[in-house]
């Protein structure tokens, strides 16, 4: 039997508490000095029930955040936000639809936001949105990555292409599943799913590695021989062909979150820990 909040199984929310917690930890780890550097903050309750922002996104004078807001009968509906950076001030907001977003990116002028399509009971859809810098929505698509459905949970681009990562959900529970899109006509031109390990397993997030010109998609699997889920990253290239897996068994209990890479190519992938993988996909250090 699964257990469900809002039709969202609790594993899923607790691996996402988890991950926030890392964050919280690290925060509260520097906060010695911290008001020094704090230039504004603004507080925002969008709705008289539980909201959250997810992330955020930067592009010339403003920032973008995206995130979830209730409605009035407590249904999670998209909300995103653009707010000068100088000060926070609130300059323009849209509520689209039933949904969840987990990310979003720039290429060009165009904002894209990924997350969760909602509104079909019984089953998640992947939701790409295309947005102008005004928040007016271009266009929009939904994927269904698997039969059970799933959630698009990370993005990023080339300049040509985005390259989505998330789950699907198959027969055997959550798979991995990342997708190829053309941005001319924002459809998808390559998908892929797969599962590391026969329990359920997770796409936390994808980076385009500008170095070596491959993708670097990072989560979890599970690993029978300590009963827990452990940390994986993948490296594919733009064809979503396999080129190196590297499981990280010292870290588990919860997902490698996201990657970012210097101008090596070398990864640092954080997660509830942090990790050097060096360009060709070895291991530095673990902490």
């Amino acid at each position: 039997m699964k257990v469900c909040i809002d039709g969202v199984p609790l594993l899923i929310i607790l691996i996402m508490i988890i991950v926030s917690l890392v964050g919280i930890s690290i925060s509260f780890a520097s906060s010695r000095d911290v008001a020094t550097y704090i230039n504004w903050v603004r507080y925002i309750n969008p709705s008289m029930y539980n909201d959250w922002a997810t992330a955020t996104c930067i592009y010339g004078d403003y920032i973008y955040v995206v995130g979830v807001a209730r409605n009035s009968t407590q249904h999670t509906m998209i909300r995103i936000e653009k707010r000068y950076k100088y000060d926070g001030e609130l300059e323009a907001w849209k509520v689209y639809g039933f949904g969840i977003p987990f990310e979003c990116l720039f290429v060009d002028e165009k904002l894209y936001v990924v997350g969760a399509n909602v509104s079909t009971p019984g089953i998640w859809q992947w939701l790409i949105i295309e947005l102008d810098t005004d928040l007016n929505v271009l266009r929009s698509r939904t994927s269904i990555p698997s039969i059970g459905g799933g959630w698009a949970y990370s993005v990023d681009s080339d300049g040509e292409h985005l390259y989505i990562a998330g789950f699907g959900m198959s027969p055997t529970g959550m798979e991995w599943h990342v997708e190829k899109w053309r941005i001319d006509i924002l459809s998808p031109v390559y998908a892929k799913s797969w599962k590391p390990s026969p329990e359920d397993s997770w796409a936390f997030g994808i980076t385009y590695n500008n170095f070596t010109k491959q993708l670097w998609v990072v989560g979890y699997y599970y690993n029978p021989d300590v009963d827990n889920a452990c940390w994986r990253i993948e490296i594919l290239d733009t064809n979503l062909t396999h080129v190196k897996a590297i499981n990280i068994d010292g870290l588990c209990g919860a997902g490698a979150s996201t990657v970012v890479f210097d101008e090596n190519g070398n990864g640092y992938v954080v997660g509830n820990g942090i990790a050097l993988i060096n360009s060709t996909g070895g291991r530095n250090w673990i902490y």
